[in-house]
Protein backbone atom coordinates (compact mmCIF):
# COMPACT_ATOMS: atom_id res chain seq x y z
CA UNK A 1 0.00 0.00 0.00
CA UNK A 2 3.05 2.62 0.75
CA UNK A 3 4.03 1.99 -3.05
CA UNK A 4 0.57 2.47 -3.92
CA UNK A 5 0.48 5.68 -2.47
CA UNK A 6 4.38 6.84 -3.40
CA UNK A 7 3.17 5.93 -6.78
CA UNK A 8 0.70 8.46 -6.73
CA UNK A 9 2.10 11.63 -5.38
CA UNK A 10 5.43 10.92 -6.33
CA UNK A 11 6.47 12.15 -10.12
CA UNK A 12 9.73 10.73 -10.25
CA UNK A 13 10.10 6.59 -11.13
CA UNK A 14 10.31 5.03 -7.14
CA UNK A 15 12.31 2.25 -7.99
CA UNK A 16 15.31 4.56 -9.54
CA UNK A 17 15.70 8.39 -10.95
CA UNK A 18 18.48 9.98 -11.71
CA UNK A 19 19.29 14.17 -12.15
CA UNK A 20 22.27 15.58 -13.12
CA UNK A 21 23.34 19.25 -11.06
CA UNK A 22 25.23 22.17 -12.43
CA UNK A 23 26.70 19.60 -14.10
CA UNK A 24 29.33 18.17 -11.93
CA UNK A 25 27.54 16.01 -9.85
CA UNK A 26 24.42 12.79 -10.85
CA UNK A 27 22.41 12.09 -8.22
CA UNK A 28 20.91 8.74 -8.63
CA UNK A 29 17.79 6.97 -6.22
CA UNK A 30 17.51 4.40 -5.98
CA UNK A 31 14.84 2.12 -4.06
CA UNK A 32 16.61 -1.33 -1.85
CA UNK A 33 14.46 -1.26 1.32
CA UNK A 34 13.98 -5.02 0.91
CA UNK A 35 17.83 -5.41 0.94
CA UNK A 36 17.85 -6.07 -2.80
CA UNK A 37 18.16 -4.40 -6.53
CA UNK A 38 15.87 -5.14 -10.01
CA UNK A 39 17.67 -5.79 -13.37
CA UNK A 40 15.77 -2.56 -14.54
CA UNK A 41 17.72 -0.80 -11.83
CA UNK A 42 21.01 -2.17 -12.64
CA UNK A 43 20.73 -2.11 -16.37
CA UNK A 44 19.68 2.31 -15.55
CA UNK A 45 23.28 2.21 -13.03
CA UNK A 46 25.18 0.94 -15.64
CA UNK A 47 24.51 3.17 -18.34
CA UNK A 48 24.19 6.45 -15.51
CA UNK A 49 27.54 5.06 -14.60
CA UNK A 50 28.91 5.22 -18.32
CA UNK A 51 26.98 8.82 -19.03
CA UNK A 52 28.80 9.91 -15.82
CA UNK A 53 32.12 8.85 -16.56
CA UNK A 54 32.00 10.31 -20.73
CA UNK A 55 30.73 13.67 -19.10
CA UNK A 56 32.91 13.98 -15.88
CA UNK A 57 30.46 14.02 -13.81
CA UNK A 58 30.62 12.11 -9.78
CA UNK A 59 27.74 9.92 -8.85
CA UNK A 60 26.44 10.00 -5.15
CA UNK A 61 23.48 6.95 -4.76
CA UNK A 62 20.77 7.60 -2.42
CA UNK A 63 18.95 4.88 -0.97
CA UNK A 64 17.50 2.70 1.79
CA UNK A 65 19.68 0.29 3.26
CA UNK A 66 23.83 0.54 3.32
CA UNK A 67 25.30 -1.52 1.28
CA UNK A 68 27.67 -4.14 2.66
CA UNK A 69 31.51 -2.46 3.25
CA UNK A 70 33.65 -5.85 2.89
CA UNK A 71 36.21 -3.90 5.33
CA UNK A 72 37.09 -6.00 7.89
CA UNK A 73 38.33 -2.59 10.37
CA UNK A 74 33.82 -2.12 10.76
CA UNK A 75 33.74 -5.36 13.59
CA UNK A 76 31.45 -2.30 14.86
CA UNK A 77 30.31 0.80 14.03
CA UNK A 78 29.34 3.30 16.78
CA UNK A 79 26.86 6.17 15.90
CA UNK A 80 28.37 9.61 14.84
CA UNK A 81 26.53 11.37 18.25
CA UNK A 82 26.12 9.52 21.38
CA UNK A 83 23.44 9.99 24.00
CA UNK A 84 22.04 7.86 26.87
CA UNK A 85 20.93 5.40 24.18
CA UNK A 86 23.33 5.06 22.41
CA UNK A 87 23.24 1.52 20.02
CA UNK A 88 26.50 -0.39 18.99
CA UNK A 89 25.91 -1.86 15.21
CA UNK A 90 27.78 -5.56 15.81
CA UNK A 91 29.14 -5.86 11.34
CA UNK A 92 31.50 -8.57 12.03
CA UNK A 93 29.29 -11.21 9.87
CA UNK A 94 30.46 -8.32 7.40
CA UNK A 95 32.71 -10.28 4.82
CA UNK A 96 30.05 -11.55 1.62
CA UNK A 97 30.61 -9.60 -1.00
CA UNK A 98 27.80 -11.58 -3.04
CA UNK A 99 25.20 -9.11 -1.75
CA UNK A 100 25.23 -10.06 2.36
CA UNK A 101 22.86 -7.61 3.93
CA UNK A 102 25.18 -4.58 5.16
CA UNK A 103 23.86 -6.65 8.98
CA UNK A 104 24.81 -10.13 8.18
CA UNK A 105 21.25 -11.08 8.54
CA UNK A 106 19.96 -11.91 5.09
CA UNK A 107 21.57 -12.95 2.42
CA UNK A 108 20.54 -11.66 -1.14
CA UNK A 109 22.50 -13.60 -3.89
CA UNK A 110 20.43 -13.01 -6.89
CA UNK A 111 21.97 -12.10 -10.06
CA UNK A 112 20.56 -8.12 -10.65
CA UNK A 113 21.66 -7.40 -6.43
CA UNK A 114 25.04 -8.88 -7.26
CA UNK A 115 25.43 -6.55 -10.35
CA UNK A 116 24.31 -3.87 -8.80
CA UNK A 117 26.59 -4.13 -5.70
CA UNK A 118 29.38 -4.88 -8.45
CA UNK A 119 28.98 -1.62 -10.09
CA UNK A 120 28.92 0.06 -6.95
CA UNK A 121 31.88 -0.88 -5.85
CA UNK A 122 34.17 -1.66 -9.09
CA UNK A 123 33.35 1.89 -10.62
CA UNK A 124 34.71 4.29 -7.59
CA UNK A 125 36.19 6.26 -10.32
CA UNK A 126 32.71 7.60 -10.37
CA UNK A 127 30.65 6.84 -7.74
CA UNK A 128 32.24 8.69 -4.88
CA UNK A 129 29.63 8.52 -2.21
CA UNK A 130 26.49 6.60 -0.65
CA UNK A 131 23.98 8.10 1.51
CA UNK A 132 21.44 5.82 3.43
CA UNK A 133 19.39 5.37 6.45
CA UNK A 134 17.79 2.33 7.82
CA UNK A 135 19.52 2.20 10.92
CA UNK A 136 17.83 5.20 12.61
CA UNK A 137 21.62 6.66 13.76
CA UNK A 138 24.12 8.55 12.27
CA UNK A 139 27.37 6.96 11.38
CA UNK A 140 30.26 6.51 8.74
CA UNK A 141 31.98 4.34 7.13
CA UNK A 142 34.03 2.96 4.26
CA UNK A 143 33.20 0.57 1.32
CA UNK A 144 35.59 -1.54 0.14
CA UNK A 145 35.69 -0.41 -3.45
CA UNK A 146 37.98 -0.02 -6.71
CA UNK A 147 38.21 2.39 -9.66
CA UNK A 148 37.86 1.44 -13.29
CA UNK A 149 41.32 0.51 -13.54
CA UNK A 150 41.68 -1.60 -11.00
CA UNK A 151 43.04 0.94 -8.27
CA UNK A 152 41.58 -0.01 -4.63
CA UNK A 153 39.98 2.90 -2.83
CA UNK A 154 37.04 3.29 -0.67
CA UNK A 155 33.37 4.98 -1.51
CA UNK A 156 32.83 6.97 2.10
CA UNK A 157 28.97 5.86 2.78
CA UNK A 158 26.94 8.06 5.59
CA UNK A 159 24.08 6.27 7.14
CA UNK A 160 21.45 8.78 8.47
CA UNK A 161 18.71 8.71 10.83
CA UNK A 162 16.22 8.91 8.80
CA UNK A 163 12.65 10.03 10.15
CA UNK A 164 11.44 12.90 12.71
CA UNK A 165 10.33 10.24 15.41
CA UNK A 166 14.19 8.81 16.13
CA UNK A 167 15.19 12.39 17.82
CA UNK A 168 12.05 14.50 17.65
CA UNK A 169 13.80 16.78 15.03
CA UNK A 170 14.67 14.96 11.90
CA UNK A 171 17.26 14.69 10.21
CA UNK A 172 19.37 17.20 8.49
CA UNK A 173 21.46 16.10 5.08
CA UNK A 174 22.70 19.27 2.97
CA UNK A 175 25.14 18.59 0.38
CA UNK A 176 26.30 21.66 -1.88
CA UNK A 177 27.84 21.19 -5.70
CA UNK A 178 29.95 24.14 -6.10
Amino acid sequence: SRYSTLQENWRHDIYYSSRVIKEKVMVVQMDNALSRYSEDQAEKLAADIEKARENGYIILILQHVPIVTNNPEYKEIRPIYTNDSTVVYDFSANTDSNGKNFDGVRTNKDAATTKVYNLITQNADVIKGLFCGHYHDDFYCEVKATEKDGTETVIPQYVLESTAFDSGKGPVLKITVK
